[in-house]
């Protein structure tokens, strides 16, 4: 029997199943009034008086900052509609299927200029998720894993569940990519800072083959008192042949202050730099095949 989500002026068939983690799950669905495919996040919604309103305004907080980030780019997911099912027990965010696949699963198949157009593609949804005068949101889990490489080669942001205008929560983001400073129970005085820094090791990823992480023995470790890197193993230090405007913009944009890292516009401007240099013959020739 086919599983269906009941919405408010649609009904959805669950097609596919996609992921599952504790609290949330997604679906390919179909639209029975529209015939679209739409991708549907469901999730959890506790009983318990105080945690089910937390999770309840984070879920409409989510809906929002897609709606919103959306109104000024179309590279994140259009949001069709989005409500909580009581008896069910779930919030839903029915949204846009971007057909493709995720920058994860591309990573090591795509050429150069392919993936510095996809990083220069979110690197343009940062400019405006960041802007004080628009959304004014942070992504703050930046990862191969929300980046969806589309069937003809563009950038799309997906996954906007750590997103928030003006708090910081303890310990957010993802492993591997998190900004130092996420991990600290500080306040950011550049919260932005913490997307760029994600999306350097993005970067180090992709030239080197080894995500960077941060420990003893590793590519890089903050001093005692968190002031500065001890050490940091340039990216260059593993990739010799990695051209210095490539490993410039790595070690940048994972400056441990986050004031150094510059913004995303600067980003934006340097990835463009890099990708009209690898589109008129100028290839790096360093990333390890």
């Amino acid at each position: 029997m086919e599983q269906t989500i009941v919405g408010k002026p649609h009904t959805y068939v669950i097609r596919n199943p996609l992921t599952e983690t504790n609290c949330s799950r997604t679906y390919l669905a179909k639209d029975e009034d529209t015939k679209r495919k739409v991708f549907i996040k469901a999730i959890d919604v506790p009983q318990e008086c105080r945690e089910r309103r937390a999770v309840l305004e984070d879920a409409v907080r989510e809906a929002q900052a897609m709606i919103q980030v959306g109104a000024e780019t179309h590279r994140v997911p259009t949001v069709y509609e989005y409500f909580h099912d009581e008896a069910q027990k779930m919030f839903y965010i029915v949204m846009q299927n971007i057909p493709g696949k995720t920058l994860g699963e591309r990573m090591t198949e795509l050429d150069e200029g392919a993936f510095l157009r996809v990083m220069k593609d979110i690197a343009s949804v940062l400019v405006r998720m960041h802007n004080p005068k628009g959304p004014h949101y942070y992504h703050r889990d930046l990862k191969p894993d929300n980046i969806i490489v589309g069937k003809y080669g563009d950038g799309y942001l997906v996954d906007f569940g750590s997103s928030v205008s003006y708090t910081l929560k303890d310990q957010e983001g993802t492993p591997g990519y998190r900004a130092p400073e996420m991990t600290r129970r500080l306040a950011m005085e550049s919260r932005s800072g913490a997307d760029i820094f994600s999306m350097g090791v993005i970067l180090y990823e992709y030239y080197t083959q080894v995500r960077p992480a941060m420990g003893r023995n590793r590519e890089y470790m903050a001093n005692r008192d968190g002031s500065a890197w001890e050490w940091f193993k340039e990216p260059a230090a593993l990739q010799p042949r990695l051209p210095a405007p490539v490993n410039a913009l790595i070690v940048k944009c994972m400056r441990l202050n986050p004031k150094e890292r510059g913004d995303a516009k600067d980003l934006e401007r340097a990835l463009d730099a890099l990708l009209r240099r690898a589109r008129n013959g100028g290839r790096g020739h360093g990333r390890v095949q």
